[in-house]
């Protein structure tokens, strides 16, 4: 397919480069480095913190998050390549009031954050999200909390619900719906394995399925005495977790 054929799906994308300007007032970066100057003396301490608020620094990684996000809409372009119905649906999706406003929320998420995985995070989603059909959602709006969640969620957390992936595939394709959380506990064995081998201490991997449950991204399963020892515990990703792992594609 030809880059440069007008109508492409990232087109709207193109305007986003010339919205920021050159130069602005950097009044939050003087205040931080003035509130902050008397407990960071080690000039780089101050440097990394100039780095955070100054306009250039955020604008820049907003950019980023873009140029990714184009790249990424680019290739899922070329894969669906003449299927007109799957382009046309990605188009709309683009172009709709929910879209933009996580376009929007990732952007600003982008600007606050140095982590430059979070920021690949967010372009991952924004983009495989047009692929995704509606009946594999629950609410367009999703997007937005998606979003909002990735930019509170941590390296480790995304690790986690990887593993809990991995551990369940089988029963998960066999049990799209995972409403008999006895697939789950028949396999403990597996999930002992997986907790040793992630180098995680038994409580923090808890701790960590546990925090990912605030989120909606797992749940615990139904405890099952005859396959569970005292001390264990058996949790599994929601469809929702499952989902978002879809959108972060090969970034989890």
């Amino acid at each position: 397919m030809d880059a440069e054929k007008p109508g492409r799906m990232d087109d709207p994308l193109d305007a986003s480069y010339g919205a920021w300007p050159d130069e602005m007032e950097h009044q939050l970066t003087d205040v931080a480095l003035a509130t902050m100057a008397p407990f960071l003396r080690p000039a780089h301490l101050l440097h990394a913190l100039g780095g955070l608020f100054s306009t250039k620094s955020r604008t820049d990684r907003i950019l980023y998050l873009l140029a990714g996000f184009r790249l990424k809409v680019r290739e899922l372009d070329s894969r669906i390549g003449k299927l007109e119905d799957e382009r046309k649906r990605a188009g709309i999706k683009l172009d709709s009031p929910q879209f933009k406003e996580a376009l929007f929320l990732a952007m600003e998420e982008a600007s606050r954050t140095l982590n430059q995985r979070k920021v690949d995070r967010y372009a991952s989603i924004l983009a495989h999200s047009l692929a995704v059909p509606e009946q594999q959602t629950d609410s367009s709006m999703d997007l937005s909390t998606l979003i909002r969640d990735v930019a509170q969620l941590t390296d480790v957390d995304i690790r986690v619900l990887g593993i809990l992936r991995s551990v369940y595939a089988g029963v998960i394709a066999q049990q799209p719906n995972m409403h008999d959380p006895n697939a789950f506990t028949e396999k403990m064995d597996e999930l002992r394995r997986a907790i040793t081998d992630s180098h995680l201490h038994p409580d923090d991997f808890r701790a960590i399925c546990e925090r990912l449950a605030g989120f909606g991204l797992a749940t615990e399963v139904l405890r099952n005495p005859s396959r569970m020892n005292l001390n264990d515990f058996c949790c599994r990703p929601t469809r929702r977790g499952m989902r978002l792992l879809e959108l972060l594609g090969q970034v989890a």
